[in-house]
């Protein structure tokens, strides 16, 4: 009796401990720093069309134009734009999101892309996607 309760406490310390270590290698191995998931280029258009945003997809020369000067490249992109009749042009809420083959080209495009933001605008890195634009709209695609 002894014995059986001696092995039962040891396989949950061993269950335990698995469970802990991959706890910990998944939170340590997470690049995902804002706790926001990462999206499809599908569920980003879905989520600000119900935002009531028109949303395009980008062509190839809108996608190397939002690459700046680097050697990277895109795997897709989309422009978010909102307007009502009493928005002006300078408060229109827009976003481009566009996503990057890895992490490491996404760091690469998102200090290119500081060098020459203005103020208002907002850019956030997760993992690989890169959102840039006014930061209503760069808030609403967060969430």
């Amino acid at each position: 009796m002894k014995g059986l309760i001696n092995k039962k406490i040891v396989a949950i310390i061993a269950i335990t401990a698995l469970i802990s270590i991959f706890a910990v290698s998944f939170v340590a191995c997470n690049d995902n720093t804002d706790n926001n998931p990462i999206l499809t280029k599908e569920e980003y258009t879905k989520l600000m069309e119900d935002k009531g945003y028109n949303v395009v997809a980008m062509n190839e020369e809108q996608l190397k134009s939002a690459l700046g000067n680097t050697n990277v490249t895109a795997e897709w992109g989309i422009i978010a734009s909102l307007t009502s009749g009493s928005t002006s042009e300078s408060e229109m809420q827009f976003v481009s999101i566009v996503k990057l083959k890895n992490d490491e080209d996404a760091k690469v495009v998102e200090e290119e892309v500081k060098k020459v933001a203005d103020k208002g605008f907002s850019i956030v890195r997760n993992g690989s996607i890169l959102l840039v634009g006014s930061d209503k709209a760069v808030a609403d695609a967060k969430n």
